[in-house]
């Protein structure tokens, strides 16, 4: 090996590191969103307030909105949620 070889196998592992770490997040992100999109509206129900808020920020998410935020509880029994999209709230 030349004095480049311990260089050249260090960016080797490096790149083998990085492309598992990708797959790996890439394979969490699915199994995520198969369990996420598979709620049936049974589970629905059974959420809390709170849980249903933060699954309802994440369909916004989901769906192009951004700047998604719980907003303060206000007891209406209504949802607390403002979102963004396209420049308007």
């Amino acid at each position: 090996m030349s004095n480049g070889g311990p260089v050249f196998l260090f960016f080797v592992v490096l790149f083998v590191v990085y492309l598992i770490i990708g797959i790996r997040r890439t394979w969490q992100r699915r199994q995520y969103e198969k369990r996420f999109r598979s709620v049936q509206l049974t589970g629905i129900d059974a959420m809390s307030g709170t849980e249903f808020e933060s699954y309802c920020v994440r369909l916004l998410e989901d769906q192009g909105f951004r700047h998604v935020e719980m907003t303060p509880r206000s007891n209406d029994l209504g949802i607390d949620i403002a979102a963004k999209r396209d420049g308007a709230w």
